[in-house]
């Protein structure tokens, strides 16, 4: 089967600042969340990858394990508050049909965005 992959970019306009620990833990419930509905036998096949950005600052985000999740933050990242994050998420995947691999996606960007809802004015 080859491999699947389904990106989707978002820029979030908040209402107030988000502290970048905070924002982590959103990411982080996402990716594990992903992690946990498309892994087969506990291993990702493939990647599940997220990218925040906002002026100068950034983080990426990787997960292959359920429960797993490494980070590469530029300096600057741990104090920053965030008003217009800018998120790229990229899942590439193998063994998973498209379909159900967009399904997954889409609820786990909804749940993502209800957790956020206090400080979401919008996205797009």
């Amino acid at each position: 089967m080859p491999h699947q992959a389904v990106a989707k970019e978002l820029t979030l306009n908040l209402n107030q600042p988000l502290a970048a620990q905070d924002f982590y833990q959103i990411i982080a419930g996402l990716l594990q969340e992903l992690g946990q509905r498309l892994n087969i036998r506990g291993i990702i096949p493939g990647h599940l990858k997220v990218l925040v950005v906002e002026n100068d600052v950034f983080a990426a985000y990787s997960c292959t394990m359920p429960g797993k999740i490494t980070d590469r933050v530029s300096p600057g990242w741990h104090d920053f508050l965030f008003f217009h994050p800018r998120l790229y998420l990229n899942v590439v995947l193998v063994e998973i049909p498209l379909e159900k691999v967009h399904e997954i996606v889409n609820s786990c960007l909804e749940e993502m965005l209800r957790k956020l809802d206090s400080y979401l004015i919008g996205y797009d």
